[in-house]
C-alpha cells in the first residue's frame, strides 16, 4: 500500500497534492517488455497512475526518508489526458 501525490505548481504557493491511496503495481508486457506503473485508489478502483517506466526516469528518495521517493514523467493517462508530472510516493514501511 502507498501514498501518491503530484505536484501541482499552478497553486501559489507550488505544494504537493493527495492523487489516491492504494496498491502499485509494475507491468510488463510480454512481448513488447515495456513496463508501466499502475495504481489504483483503494475504493473507487479509479486510476491515480498509469505511465511507462523510461530509462531516462530518475527515482530520487524524497526528504531523506526510506518510505518515500519521487519522480517525472513526460505522459501520465491517469486523468484520461497525456500531460507531465512529477509524482511522490509514501509507502507505509520501508520494505
Amino acid at each position: 500500500r502507498a501514498k501518491l501525490y503530484r505536484y501541482d505548481s499552478m497553486n501559489e504557493p507550488p505544494e504537493w497534492k493527495e492523487r489516491g491511496t492504494g496498491d502499485v503495481k509494475l507491468l510488463r508486457h510480454k512481448t513488447k517488455h515495456t513496463v508501466r506503473v499502475v495504481m489504483r485508489r483503494d475504493k473507487t478502483l479509479k486510476i491515480c497512475a498509469n505511465h511507462f517506466v523510461t530509462p531516462w526516469m530518475e527515482l530520487k528518495p524524497n526528504c531523506g526518508s526510506d518510505r518515500a521517493w519521487v519522480w517525472s514523467v513526460l505522459a501520465d493517462y491517469a486523468d484520461e489526458q497525456l500531460k507531465p508530472e512529477l509524482l511522490a510516493i509514501r509507502f507505509a514501511n520501508a520494505e
